[in-house]
This record gives C-alpha cells, sequence and structure tokens, in this order.
C-alpha cells in the first residue's frame, strides 16, 4: 500500500511517497532488504511528472522509499546550495543543465558537490550534442529528464479567420504582423514585463543570427575571441526585436505586459502567435482547451535558415556525499529508460532523451512519434530532421547574470530607452562577473 504524509522543509510543503528500487551498486541497506529512503529535492512547478514516475518505480522496486520535496522556484537555488554547503543536501536535485541559469547543475559539478554518472549505461547512449550541457571533461554529472523544443505557437484557425498566410521568412513575419494589426488582431504576443519571456525570444533570434552562422559561437566567446559588444551577429539578432517592434508585431505598451495576461491574451484566440518553449502547451490549452495550437521555428532570414533552439534543460542529479547513493542512482537508472524517459518528458511537454534522439538520427517512425503524445509539436519535425538545430546559448554562459541582463536590457529596447551597443556591453560585463 502507497502511504503519503505533508511534509514541511525549510518552510516548504513536501509529499512523502513511498516507492521502491534496488541500486545498480546495491547499497548495504538494500542488500539486506531493510528498507532505504532517499530525499528528491526539486522546484515547485507541479507534480504530476513526479507522482506519473514514482508510481512505475514503486510498482517495479518495492524496496526503497522516496521523499520528495517542492521548493518555490524563486528561493529553489539559494536553498539547495545552502544545504549543500551545509552537508545535508538531498540524494537528488533537480536543475538546469549547463551553468547559465541560477539553478544551473554544473557549477555544483565543479563545486564537487555531484556524483559523476559517466559510467551507468545510458550515458554512453544520449545525443553527443548533450555534453556540452551535461559534462565536464569525461565526466557526466546529470540525467536529461527532458528536451524542449523553443519555437513559435501559433493560432492556425485565426490565420485562416483573417486571410492571412503564416510566415516562413523574417521579412514575411514582419509584412504578416501589419496585415493583423490592421484587422484589429494581436500578431505576436510577448510578455514584455518577464525578463525571461524577453529572453527567450532573444534566444530564438539568436539560434537564425547567431548560432545559425556560427555554432561555435559560445565556445569562441569562453575562450576570448570574441565578445558581444563586437559582435555584429548579435547586433543583427537584437535588432530584429527593434524591426519587429516597429511593425506592429508587439501590442502598444508590450514592455509593461506580465506573463499571466500574455498567455491569456494568445489562449483567448485574439494574438496569432507567442514564442514559447513546448512545456508552455499545457498551461496554455488548459486556459482554452478549444484553442488550436500549431508550431513553427522561429521564422529566418530563409526558410533554410531557420533553426529551432534545442537543449535537455530539466536535469536531475546525485548528491556525491548521499549514504545511499546507490539507491539514488538506480533511481535515475530506473528514468532513463525509454519508455519511463518518455512518460517524464511527455508529462513536462517534451521530447524525452530517446524519443529526440531517434527524431535527430531520422529513425523515429511517424507511429512511435504518434505514441510520444506530441503531435500537436509536429510542424518542429521537418526543421529537426534537416538538422537545423542549435545551442540553447544560454545555458551554456558562465552564470545566470547574462541571461537576466539580456531579458531586462531588452525591455529597454522596446520603449527606446538601451541601445543595441549598450544591451551588448551589459552582457560583457556580466559574463565576467561571478554567479
Amino acid at each position: 500500500m502507497i502511504t503519503r504524509r505533508v511534509r514541511t522543509s525549510v518552510g516548504l510543503v513536501g509529499m512523502l511517497v513511498l516507492l521502491s528500487a534496488c541500486g545498480s551498486q546495491s547499497s548495504p541497506q538494500a542488500s539486506s532488504g531493510a528498507p532505504v529512503t532517499i530525499h528528491i529535492e526539486t522546484q515547485a512547478s507541479g507534480t504530476a511528472p513526479w507522482d506519473a514516475v514514482i508510481k512505475d518505480f514503486e510498482k517495479a522496486y518495492p524496496s526503497i522509499k522516496v521523499q520528495i520535496s517542492y521548493v518555490p522556484i524563486a528561493t529553489y537555488p539559494q536553498v539547495l546550495l545552502t544545504q549543500l554547503r551545509g552537508g545535508h543536501g538531498p540524494d537528488l536535485m533537480y536543475g538546469s543543465s549547463g551553468s547559465g541559469n541560477p539553478n544551473s547543475l554544473l557549477p555544483l559539478a565543479r563545486a564537487g558537490y555531484l556524483y559523476d554518472l559517466s559510467h551507468e549505461p545510458w550515458s554512453s547512449q544520449l545525443p553527443s550534442t548533450f555534453d556540452a550541457y551535461e559534462k565536464i571533461g569525461s565526466a557526466r554529472y546529470m540525467f536529461p529528464l527532458d528536451v524542449p523544443v523553443i519555437g513559435v505557437f501559433y493560432n492556425p484557425d485565426l490565420f485562416r479567420q483573417l486571410d492571412v498566410q503564416v510566415p516562413a521568412t523574417f521579412s514575411q513575419l514582419l509584412s504578416v504582423c501589419g496585415q493583423i494589426k490592421a484587422k484589429g488582431k494581436a500578431a505576436w504576443v510577448l510578455a514584455g514585463a518577464a525578463p525571461p519571456n524577453t529572453g527567450i525570444l532573444s534566444m530564438e533570434l539568436a539560434a537564425n543570427w547567431v548560432y545559425g552562422p556560427d555554432p561555435s559561437w559560445d565556445a569562441e566567446r569562453a575562450a576570448g575571441k570574441v565578445t558581444f559588444s563586437g559582435s555584429q551577429l548579435w547586433k543583427n539578432a537584437l535588432q530584429r526585436v527593434i524591426d519587429m517592434n516597429k511593425a506592429g508585431c508587439f501590442e502598444q505598451g508590450v514592455e509593461g505586459v506580465q506573463t499571466e495576461a500574455a498567455r491569456q491574451l494568445f489562449a483567448s484566440g485574439q494574438a496569432a502567435m507567442y514564442g514559447l518553449p513546448m512545456a508552455a502547451y499545457a498551461a496554455t490549452k488548459q486556459l482554452n482547451p478549444n484553442l488550436t495550437i500549431a508550431t513553427m521555428p522561429f521564422p529566418g532570414p530563409t526558410p533554410e535558415t531557420s533553426y529551432v533552439p534545442v537543449a535537455p534543460s530539466d536535469s536531475l542529479a546525485v548528491n556525491k556525499a548521499s549514504p545511499v547513493r546507490s539507491a539514488a542512482v538506480r533511481f535515475i537508472d530506473f528514468l532513463a529508460r525509454p519508455q519511463e524517459a518518455r512518460r517524464m518528458a511527455t508529462l513536462q511537454g517534451a521530447f524525452s532523451w530517446s524519443d529526440y534522439k531517434q527524431l535527430e538520427e531520422g529513425s523515429l517512425s511517424q507511429s512511435d512519434f504518434q505514441r510520444t503524445g506530441l503531435s500537436w509539436a509536429s510542424g518542429y519535425l521537418p526543421t529537426i530532421r534537416a538538422k537545423r538545430v542549435r545551442q540553447l546559448g544560454n545555458l551554456l554562459w558562465p552564470n545566470g547574470k547574462v541571461y537576466d541582463v539580456l531579458g531586462t536590457d531588452i525591455q529597454g529596447l522596446l520603449t527606446g530607452q538601451k541601445t543595441i551597443d549598450g544591451t551588448l556591453s551589459d552582457m560583457d560585463a556580466a559574463w565576467g562577473s561571478s554567479s
């Protein structure tokens, strides 16, 4: 019988779920048959995916108890770091891959807190494109829970109603914005008051105007060979924000629009396009189940130079100091199984590592794709199969400040209070600051 109880930890509401696992490196407790408890800590952004995989895990391995705590997103990075520094961190911890977010895991690996998972059988099967986000040298420090694509959600019904063609190039996008605005609808939804959302727009632009022409740009910046302020590619990308604003793509007063208002506008059927990660699909449909959503890459200079940013962002890592480390590793090994990986990722609105690998290789059949539950995202398939995929650059930046500065300064570009050169100089300054 599964028992659950509500638990408060560091001011948070946690949930105790009993489930099972047996480690590939069997722990003394597991070997003796005594119960083993592992603690997972994650940020509070939905329990359904965890509930599902925990239930499956409990069925398969009835000897390990798993305690999971959900920490508010705003405080999660600091709470986790404080726990690890104090020697009482969780056995398993959620975080972002790479180094460029406040909750990124690679900085914790560099500090010696994370266990090397490179010897687990699934590690060598992951796409090599994941390595930059997950590895230091030959050591892999996290497992990818999902692989989201960032692109454009659009309302095909509204395009038909307005008799406007869906744009395939950036010049067409600017023209379409004017047509849609003239017919009294919103062309492009942007939560201009939310730096993470303006940041998403910037990364879509960067995929086409920075990383499309130069996929190694981030590595060159890390090596000191280029800078933001000296990069014509980045100037080209940010100029597109100004171009979209002048063409009427954004609503008047966009710099004051909050995330919830932006979502409501798109869900109401009054707006044509919205740049979002795949994970936003479920929340958008929840606002309006009757809304038809289609997907496409952000229109680049040409259809052949339109890319999608993809990264294994949501990840799970093992505490190197965990006294039940082998049981924690077993939990990740279970999640790495293709069926469980798909279950977890689909509930988070993204591809699993195994489905994405097959998609990237061109070996995922149409019937298998339908079984992923992500048929609504089929608009991304031609781009991925054509290998027009680029990194989600901000995850590879050395700290979260660079992305925060970019998102905030774009608000200034929208109001005219900030220049492109000023924004890029601010990003260079943030690059050199401590995280």
